[in-house]
């Protein structure tokens, strides 16, 4: 939304100790940067690892679900920037991830509230009312909505895997709208547009609840920016990361 390059690394590629985690197994701690060379010397810190800058891209392919409910804009931003940096690519499905809002909410909300059920009722009058009703919902749902969610995300995991199988690369939007106007109550109580927010955020879910690294690079020359999202293998960030150099050099 903002015109950055962000990289979300594998799950644990970045050690998690320091970190104020919300969940048990959905915190990705990764670089933010005005380029992807910014981006990848980042990474090569917080990760003490090194980055292939000489990695090929490979096989690419579009997720053709991620596009189903975006702004038509930014559909169109994203298949353009497709189109020009890697050419015409073979589509493919990916029905497993239309659940990952419902599923992101649902463990977020519950791991939230057993982690921190105590420090919220400590400290209530520091929370925002967006933040406190968030984390509040985990307390109404029962066991077996968790024990669901755990299982659609198993799905997910191997609905991915499968075509990382197939193809060293996945492109998407990494949004699903441009940047939202702001209610004129939210420096007062927060940002409550759940519908908002979940339509713009819903495409982010997928690589965070699997835990597959995904690049976000910038795609529009003009106008509010977007971004194109490069999901690829676990611990395959320099491949991620030379497909998002040839979009830059195209944006």
């Amino acid at each position: 939304l903002n015109g950055l390059v962000g990289l979300k690394p594998t799950f644990g590629a970045v050690p998690g100790e320091g970190t104020a985690r919300l969940t048990r197994d959905l915190d990705h701690a990764g670089p933010i940067g005005w380029t992807v060379e910014d981006v990848s010397l980042l990474f090569e810190v917080l990760g003490a690892t090194r980055v292939d800058r000489a990695a090929a891209i490979g096989r690419v392919a579009i997720l053709a679900d991620f596009f189903i409910g975006a702004e038509d804009g930014v559909k169109n931003a994203v298949a353009r920037a497709i189109r020009e940096s890697f050419g015409d690519l073979p589509e493919v499905a990916t029905p497993k991830s239309r659940w990952a809002s419902a599923v992101q909410f649902v463990l977020v909300t519950t791991d939230a509230h057993a982690l921190f059920f105590d420090e919220m009722q400590r400290h209530r009058s520091e929370l925002g009312s967006d933040t406190y009703a968030i984390l509040r919902f985990g307390a109404a749902m029962p066991p077996d909505d968790r024990r669901k969610a755990e299982n659609m995300r198993k799905a997910m995991r191997a609905e991915l895997g499968a075509l990382l199988e197939r193809y060293d690369l996945l492109v998407a939007p990494a949004v699903g709208t441009f940047a939202l106007p702001l209610h004129a109550s939210s420096l007062k109580y927060g940002e409550l547009d759940a519908y908002g927010i979940g339509r713009m955020s819903a495409v982010t879910f997928p690589a965070n609840l699997t835990g597959l690294p995904s690049c976000a690079v910038p795609c529009v020359r003009d106008g509010l920016p977007t971004a194109l999202q490069i999901i690829g293998r676990a611990g395959d960030e320099s491949r991620v990361l030379a497909a998002a150099r040839v979009v830059e050099a195209k944006f």
